[in-house]
Parts: C-alpha cells; sequence; structure tokens
C-alpha cells in the first residue's frame, strides 16, 4: 500500500511560508537588524504601545518632540524644521500622523508579545496578504500557476522586508 499526503498543496506551501519567514526574522535579528527602527514605525509601535497601557493613540513623547521642534524654529525663525510622525488635534493634542489602523491593529500582539509581537503581527499581515492574492489568482489560474504568482509577490518584490520588524510600508 502507498503511502499519500492528504495535505493540500496550498496548506503545505502556508506551512512552508511560515518557518520561512521564521527562518528570514531569525537570520535578520542575528544580522542586528532592530526590530522597531528609529524612524516613523518606532512611533507607530509607541502608538500601539500607548493604546494598549493608556487606551489611547496619544504618545506621551510627542510632547517632547512638538516642544523641541517649537524652541528651536523660535531660535532660528529662518530655518525650517519639520517632522512627520504627528498631527495636531482641533483641540491641540497630538495624534499619530500615520498608521492609525496598523496602531490600533497590532496593540494586541504588543500586549501579549511586546516587541516580538510587532513581528508576529507582521509576519500575520504579509501572510494574509498572500492568501488573499493565492485565492484571487486561483480565480483565474491553476493552483501551481497561482502559488508561482504568490511566490514571485513574496520573492520578487520588496514585500518580504515588511515581514521583519514593524513596517509602516
Amino acid at each position: 500500500m502507498e503511502a499519500t499526503c492528504r495535505i493540500s498543496l496550498p496548506v503545505r506551501a502556508l506551512c512552508a511560508l511560515l518557518v520561512f519567514l521564521w527562518m528570514f526574522g531569525f537570520y535578520q535579528s542575528k544580522m542586528g537588524v532592530p526590530l522597531t527602527p528609529p524612524n516613523p514605525t518606532r512611533y507607530i509601535a509607541e502608538a500601539s504601545q500607548s493604546l494598549w497601557i493608556t487606551g489611547t493613540l496619544k504618545v506621551a513623547r510627542y510632547e517632547a518632540v512638538y516642544n523641541n521642534l517649537l524652541d528651536r524654529s523660535r531660535s532660528a525663525p529662518e530655518a525650517f524644521f519639520w517632522q512627520d510622525v504627528f498631527a495636531v488635534g482641533v483641540d491641540g493634542s497630538l495624534w499619530p500622523l500615520r498608521g492609525i489602523s496598523m496602531a490600533i491593529l497590532a496593540a494586541p500582539f504588543w500586549g501579549v508579545a511586546g516587541e516580538l509581537g510587532l513581528w508576529l503581527f507582521n509576519v500575520v499581515s504579509v501572510v494574509l496578504v498572500l492568501v488573499c492574492y493565492y485565492k484571487l489568482s486561483r480565480q483565474i489560474a491553476s493552483p501551481v500557476a497561482a502559488l508561482a504568482a504568490t511566490a514571485t509577490v513574496l520573492l520578487g518584490t520588496s514585500l518580504i522586508y515588511g515581514t521583519y520588524g514593524f513596517s509602516h510600508g
């Protein structure tokens, strides 16, 4: 009697994808790439943390950045100081400029696993995008062709780099 694998090709591919993304994340961490790089994604991560801890997207650090920029602007009126992290609300409060939905969706992941949770959030997001892409491709192509197209999207674009760390791109 011949043994056959009863697990479908898409399920096997999804499992292989998860293993691959875990290995990619492990490699990136060993190379010293930070989970939350010091760019706007760090502020989105802070908004997730703030939402989990205080229940609001208002990040306390925004005030310090805002006041620093005001002081620098007053001391050098001819200079131009710019930031793209937060916006001033109607009442003068500071809110995240971008990534609000991401901060809201990632908050439970941060609450459960900290910065590692933000990485898991990105992996889950990319896997959901790829599953949707596969399902859409499957409507017009064979399973193997849809899987090849999905693999091309993952490996042929910069999408894979969004799986490590916490990315707003």
